[in-house]
């Protein structure tokens, strides 16, 4: 099926995608036209080199998947419904609901393996966009989730696939935050997180384990569950720790110079890493607990 223009009025009604079916465009297409994924309808759109816009809403229990190297908009009030898995294979996803307006309303997967590092890109244009408890899984050399400044919470965050160099990316921008720890999957992320003046919060049950040379700045906080550096993961300078609640085990082979605080009680430091250098001094509020899993000078 080819779409040029809906400038023949046909911008409004139901498009219904049962069984396998693909949307490709002609042209340049404004949309607020709704979309029925049937169950067990697996619904492609190609942007092919064009751009859409949609407004409508998004609802059925298929899945959706987005090629082209184009750009689809999710636009407008409506919050979409459709339970499937999102996929982002080629292109551009772009995330623009109102804010807390869910655009993604089910676990999402983003990159294909082709095309080069943010070949592949979900980018937010507002905050609260994808369901708080999706899965985000992350290509390992095509795929990067944007969040532009803005905040999202999510279930877990993990990558697959091949990592190579730029791959695997969640660029924060200038004071995003995620939250990661809605669902209580335990998930390895081997990609770079970056941005500036960035949050990164791990929350809920499960395990977060950063296996990649991460560059945002910030605060890393640890709320719920474990957040675990891996031996080969790092943390910029720049980036505190934060612990309320949960655990924060610390495992990398580099040196956390940067501080950590304790904001509440019930929290613990562990890992097998150094952090600081030799005497300093790690304080333990009160309530929390220091759990090191090294020993030796300089070590946790």
């Amino acid at each position: 099926m080819s779409l040029g223009s809906y400038a023949e009025g046909e911008s409004s009604g139901e498009l219904i995608f049962a069984g396998n079916a693909t949307l490709k465009l002609a042209a340049d297409v404004n949309s607020a036209r709704s979309y029925v994924f049937n169950g067990g309808a697996t619904a492609a759109i190609d942007t092919d080199v064009h751009t859409l816009e949609q407004g409508g809403v998004f609802s059925g229990s298929g899945t959706l998947t987005k090629t082209g190297t184009g750009t689809l908009t999710l636009t407008g009030t409506n919050t979409n419904t459709y339970s499937g898995l999102t996929t982002v294979n080629t292109g551009e996803l772009n995330l623009n609901r109102s804010i807390g307006t869910l655009a993604v309303s089910g676990n999402l997967t983003i990159g294909d393996g082709t095309g080069g590092a943010n070949a592949d890109v979900v980018k937010l244009q507002a905050s609260g966009q994808i369901l708080s408890t999706a899965a985000v899984l992350i290509n390992g050399s095509s795929g990067q989730l944007d969040l532009n400044g803005n905040a999202q919470v999510i279930g877990s965050l993990a990558d697959t696939g091949t990592l190579t160099a730029n791959g695997s990316s969640v660029a924060l921008g200038t004071a995003g935050a995620l939250t990661v720890g809605d669902a209580t999957a335990s998930t390895t992320f081997s990609g770079v997180i970056s941005g500036t003046n960035g949050t990164l919060t791990k929350q809920g049950g499960g395990t977060l384990v950063l296996a990649g040379a991460n560059t945002y700045t910030g605060t890393t906080v640890v709320n719920g569950g474990k957040l675990t550096i891996a031996s080969s993961g790092t943390l910029n300078s720049a980036s505190a720790v934060s612990i309320g609640a949960g655990e924060f085990n610390y495992d990398s082979t580099t040196a956390l110079v940067q501080g950590i605080s304790f904001s509440g009680t019930g929290g613990t430091l562990s890992g097998t890493g150094t952090i600081g250098t030799v005497g300093n001094t790690v304080t333990v509020a009160s309530g929390n607990t220091h759990a090191p899993g090294g020993v030796g000078a300089g070590g946790i």
